[in-house]
């Protein structure tokens, strides 16, 4: 979801301040949870992940920190933090190796997507 796409252009300063930082705070909220769900399975300090459905970038921006490595992709780049490594997709077949990844988190990324099927196909694959 491109957040600013979905804030009305007239709306006052401050709170568009708000609204963004109201945002930041829930997806970095969100990332703390992946992170704490990821590490009771995998050593995260030896995983390669991949983010489907990157929107504004928190949850890679914090798990890149984490990981031994961290791709990112996505239909759009609505990315507002720029500090992992990003690839613009069609939205069908993901860019990647089959086995490439150890983790592949999707997060609310299935209910907007035509083709689910598809969509859990390809990142089982990779």
């Amino acid at each position: 979801m491109c957040y600013s796409r979905s804030v009305p252009s007239n709306l006052p300063s401050a709170t568009l301040s708000t609204f963004i930082h109201a945002i930041k705070d829930h997806r970095l909220k969100k990332a703390h949870k992946i992170e704490r769900l990821l590490l009771q399975h995998c050593s995260l300090s030896n995983a390669n992940v991949l983010d489907v459905g990157t929107g504004a970038g928190y949850i890679s921006s914090h798990l890149c920190k984490q990981v031994k490595s961290l791709e990112s992709v996505d239909v759009v780049d609505a990315r507002v933090v720029h500090d992992f490594s990003f690839t613009l997709f069609d939205g069908a077949g993901l860019p990647f190796s089959d086995e490439q990844f150890d983790v592949v988190i999707s997060n609310q990324v299935y209910e907007h997507v035509a083709n689910q099927r598809g969509h859990i196909e390809q990142c089982w694959r990779v």
